[in-house]
Parts: structure tokens; C-alpha cells; sequence
């Protein structure tokens, strides 16, 4: 499973739920000059900003329930303000982290194409990186790549064409066994705090990932189910009826994993506030 808590860390350093917006831009701008554009959004819409604290909840899918709450401060970086997390509350994933602090901008400047496409009926940039090495330099993946298994070999962005907002993205990586796993995001519910547009719901959808789990992953997966269901069944009915409740989408979301190789989950911002 440590394949796909690396996808997991990518999307947060990646997309976060938001970047800040720029003016209606219709030409076809290259790789470079799209990814000024994205620096420039971010400077515009952080420059009232000092420190802002997210909190986001797993409303559906693998670890629903859990709750994430993530400080971000203002700084400098490479002459530009930029915003990075400097506090972690429970693991999971991190709105805003990565794409306020340069990480959406580079992942834009390494786009081997710039083109226009269209996503939910808006306008948008779809930008395609096929830079490997990059793509396994990206932010919390760079000390946990020593393996040959993590093979990335395509991330693309879509961005409004408007304000340049993240709306979709995927990223597609072979398998060390062959097959190929594909991880999908997309973005909605733009809200603006203090001009900050922020997306209060990310929905993620991660197929093939049996590609990346050898047959010992899948058999310790199984094993560990077998001694929870032990577990349980020792327990007193009433405590054990409560703790089925608690874990039962968990559950049902893990055995259609293990069976279809497909796992979905839907994250929601909660709160934003400014210190």
C-alpha cells in the first residue's frame, strides 16, 4: 500500500484545493509563460494573506471520518511570497499544500505540451509532464523514491482559463508487475476567503491499483481482515455492534479494492480561518 500513500502525498503536494486566479487569458501560452501566470495568480491573491488554517474532512471512501487541519504561513521564496505548511494536524490529505508554494507552478513549467481544452463546459489549459525524474522529484516524494517499483509516467493538469484554478488532474504510473495504476482528482466548489479561491470538495478515484500491490501485499492485506474479524468476534456483542458501525465504510471501501482494484474518496473543507 505504500505505492498509493505516495500518490497520496503527490496530490496534496500537487494540487491542494486551490490557486489563486489571473485575468481571462485566451491565447495558447507555452509551458514557461503559463507557469509565470500561475506565480503571478499566487502573489495576487496571497497578498492579504498572512497565515491561514484549513481543515478538511474524508467524507467518503478509504479513511473516511478522518479530519486534517493544516497551518500555512507566509514567505519568501525566490523573491516571491509564497505560503507553506508548517503544521500538520492527523495524516490525510493537506488542502493548498503544494500549489501556494511553487510545486503547481514547476509541475506547469516541466509541461512537455500546453494545450486548450475544455472541462465541465469551461474553457481550460490542460498542461502534460512526461518528466519522469521530475515527477518523482515532486515535494514529500522526493526521500521516499530509493525503490525502482515507482514509475510515473504521465501527469496532466487542467486549469480554468479564466483564473487559472486547478480543476482536474491524473497521474498514470506502471506497475512493477506490469499494468499501470491511474489516479484521478478533480476540483469543485470554488469558494473565495479574503479573495483566496479555495475548492471545498476534492473528489479522487485511483484504478489499477492492484498493479501496484505484489501477490504478499495482497496476501498480508487479507490476513490482517482475517485477524480484525477474530478480533471482533471475541469482543462483547454491544461493543463489537459499535465498533462494525464505525468501521463499516472503511470496510466495504477496502474489499472493493482488494476485489476490483479501484478505490474512491471525497474530501470537503470544513473551515477556513486567518490569524
Amino acid at each position: 500500500m505504500k505505492h498509493v500513500r505516495k500518490w497520496q502525498a503527490c496530490w496534496t503536494v500537487i494540487l491542494g484545493v486551490a490557486l489563486g486566479g489571473a485575468s481571462a487569458v485566451y491565447g495558447q501560452p507555452s509551458p514557461a509563460e503559463l507557469a509565470d501566470r500561475v506565480l503571478e495568480a499566487n502573489e495576487e491573491y496571497i497578498q492579504d494573506i498572512d497565515v491561514v488554517t484549513i481543515t478538511s474532512e474524508v467524507t467518503d471512501g478509504l479513511a473516511e471520518g478522518s479530519v486534517t487541519t493544516t497551518r500555512f504561513e507566509k514567505i519568501e521564496k525566490d523573491g516571491r511570497p509564497m505560503l507553506r505548511a508548517v503544521h500538520e494536524g492527523e495524516a490525510g490529505p493537506m488542502p493548498l499544500a503544494g500549489t501556494h508554494d511553487g510545486e503547481l507552478a514547476e509541475l506547469v513549467r516541466h509541461a512537455e505540451t500546453v494545450e486548450r481544452d475544455r472541462h465541465d463546459g469551461r474553457a481550460a489549459y490542460v498542461a502534460t509532464v512526461r518528466d519522469a525524474d521530475f515527477l518523482k522529484s515532486l515535494g514529500e516524494l522526493q526521500d521516499d523514491m530509493a525503490d525502482d517499483e515507482f514509475a510515473p509516467k504521465e501527469g496532466r493538469v487542467w486549469l480554468n482559463a479564466d483564473d487559472l484554478t486547478p480543476m482536474r488532474a491524473e497521474f498514470v504510473q506502471d506497475g512493477p508487475a506490469g499494468g499501470e495504476m491511474r489516479v484521478s482528482v478533480v476540483m469543485q466548489d470554488y469558494q473565495r476567503h479574503r479573495g483566496l479561491p479555495v475548492a471545498h470538495v476534492m473528489r479522487m478515484e485511483v484504478t489499477g491499483m492492484d498493479a501496484m500491490m505484489s501477490e504478499e501485499d495482497k496476501q498480508a492485506a487479507r490476513t490482517q481482515m482475517e485477524q480484525l474479524e477474530q478480533q471482533l468476534a471475541q469482543m462483547p456483542e454491544e461493543q463489537r455492534a459499535m465498533i462494525e458501525a464505525q468501521i463499516a465504510p472503511q470496510l466495504e471501501e477496502f474489499e472493493r479494492l482488494m476485489a476490483s482494484g479501484t478505490t474512491t474518496m471525497e474530501v470537503r473543507v470544513t473551515d477556513v480561518s486567518f490569524d
